[in-house]
């Protein structure tokens, strides 16, 4: 069945996100900002001038090989020796590893970045590769470990919930030291549980489990888990952590040292416009902080300008570590460069001058942000690759939509929150209420929380962390009493509100899109793992930029 599209559903992934909303309508308000928008491939590969990038060298295309192959990415390591040719071009994507490579739209980046770099191929007749840059570099622990299942009444669980970073990793440690042998036989015990019985469910154990073999990180975790996924499809896996990108992120974070607080101010005048314009600035820094992190026992630090120096402060506590010069910190740069990572103004560009990227394939605020940052760009003497948005989708699993059918609901209509509880109000009329004041109640927070993190206090970082883990708080304990309804309502032993339960969380996972917020494991029972991503591939139509629909 093809896919069916709605741009108007409750729960779109692009509800949120007036810019690239507007960006993919063609309005001229949102393309003045990315004006190459729609440009012909053809146009925009001429402008990635011959002799722009530094050639990969053979010890950096062996250490990428090599890197790959121990993910047993095999096709993607293959994908990496062609780096050496200096016409080869690169479509790149990425994401931080979440725990189990949650959630949905990790695959649906990688698979928008492969059909890009297939159609740019062929316009232009050039070698393009997909990439697929792993962000294991970040130390956002309670985001990171977030990777949701639905249980079977409905309720979510998160199986971050059992893990941690590892005994010998502090809070502020970078993603890629974090270890989950430890949480294994737990995650492993959690799966049979949560993945519904299936055709697929037991192959997919075996493989999972392999997956959380000695030795798994949160980036091998990840990077086994794309590779497996991507296998028909492959695509090179890169983590900034080696040696190569280390490097080549040199020249960048130099040059942010020399820049001062350039960066900050450009970055303030392009959020002003884009806020007249009628959209959220999404990037604001604080100009007395450079725009890369350092690295000192262990333990991520941001560096903050105090009178000549900068102090290096770390991320969780702001406890300050260390005292640098400028000219300390620019030698350092160069004879210690893995003791540096970039922050989210310097990672595109380091992506856009260490890889040839032609095009980078984001999410809706990715896209949002880029769009900021353009102003940016000469400033560092780099010049920006194309942006295009990733492919936005819900996937209705068999079970599911033989249920739709069966009480003549459309999967496209399934999607819509209030849909659902429509249906649920007329299986119980005691409930109804109750679930549509918490809908209400959710919405509201929603519109509180993006008015308080764009308060001038919400700058301050003791403030912010606060904030964001007020909001979290509340955000579960809203779930966890829609689920306590949902399980204790009058109607709950009945198999019907059971099936729209169950389905609410597949589909609108805490009234969310699906692709934010659930895991792709979640679909274990019935899809195999192994080609995952071109399974869906088949599904989706990727030239289709208006949320999808998808029936596997």
């Amino acid at each position: 069945m093809p896919p069916s599209t709605n741009s108007n559903l409750i729960s779109s992934p692009l509800s949120d996100f007036g810019f690239t909303r507007d960006l993919i309508s063609g309005k001229d308000s949102a393309t003045a900002f990315l004006p190459d928008f729609g440009a012909d491939w053809d146009k925009l590969v001429a402008r990635r001038k011959h002799g722009q990038f530094a050639p990969w060298q053979p010890h950096e295309i062996a250490e990428l090989t090599d890197f790959n192959v121990e993910v047993g990415n095999d096709g993607g390591a293959d994908l990496a020796r062609r780096l050496a040719d200096p016409d080869c071009l690169a479509v790149v994507t990425g994401q931080q590893p979440n725990l189990f490579a949650s959630p949905m739209y990790n695959i649906f980046k990688a698979i928008s970045a492969v059909a890009l770099a297939k159609q740019i191929a062929a316009e232009s007749g050039r070698t393009v590769v997909p990439i697929f840059w792993v962000a294991s570099d970040d130390h956002d622990f309670a985001e990171l470990r977030d990777c949701f299942l639905p249980a079977g009444d409905g309720s979510l669980e998160n199986l971050g919930d059992l893990v941690s970073r590892g005994d010998r990793n502090q809070p502020g440690s970078p993603a890629y030291t974090w270890d989950v042998t430890g949480a294994a036989p737990r995650l492993v015990a959690a799966l049979i549980r949560l993945i519904p019985d299936g055709p697929e469910k037991a192959r997919n154990m075996t493989t999972l489990a392999a997956a959380l073999a000695p030795d798994a990180s949160f980036e091998t975790l990840f990077c086994r888990l794309m590779a497996i996924w991507m296998r028909k499809q492959p695509m090179i896996l890169v983590a900034p952590r080696l040696r190569a990108m280390r490097r080549r992120q040199v020249a960048i974070l130099k040059r942010d040292l020399e820049l001062g607080d350039r960066p900050a101010r450009f970055l303030a005048e392009s959020g002003r416009r884009m806020e007249a314009a009628g959209y959220e600035a999404l990037l604001q820094r604080d100009p007395a902080l450079a725009n890369f992190f350092t690295l000192i026992d262990g333990q991520r630090c941001r560096l903050k300008r105090e009178g000549g120096n900068f102090v290096a402060e770390q991320v969780a506590t702001r406890e300050p570590l260390g005292k640098f010069s400028q000219a300390d910190l620019a030698k350092a740069l160069e004879d210690c460069p893995a003791n540096f990572s970039p922050n989210v103004v310097t990672r595109p560009m380091v992506q856009d001058s260490a890889l040839p990227t032609v095009a980078y394939v984001g999410g809706p605020g990715e896209v949002a942000y880029l769009a900021q940052l353009r102003s940016v760009y000469p400033e560092f003497g780099v010049a920006p690759s194309a942006v295009r948005p990733r492919v936005f989708a819900t996937v209705v699993d068999r079970t599911t939509a033989a249920f739709f059918r069966e009480e003549k609901i459309s999967p496209t209509d399934a999607t819509n929150t209030e849909t659902i509880r429509e249906h649920l109000a007329g299986l119980d009329s005691v409930m109804a209420p109750m679930l549509s004041g918490i809908a209400s109640l959710e919405s509201q927070l929603k519109a509180a929380r993006r008015a308080l993190e764009h308060t001038d206090a919400a700058a301050n970082p003791h403030v912010e962390v606060a904030l964001q883990k007020t909001f979290r708080t509340m955000d579960d304990a809203l779930a966890k009493f829609r689920a306590r309804l949902l399980r204790q309502g009058p109607a709950a032993n009945n198999l019907k509100w059971q099936a729209l339960t169950r389905a609410s969380a597949i589909l609108s996972p805490r009234g969310l899109p699906q692709e934010r917020i659930l895991s792709p494991v979640a679909f274990a029972g019935e899809i195999p793992m192994e080609g995952l991503g071109e399974h869906i591939a088949g599904k989706i139509a990727p030239e289709t930029l208006d949320p999808q629909v998808l029936e596997i």
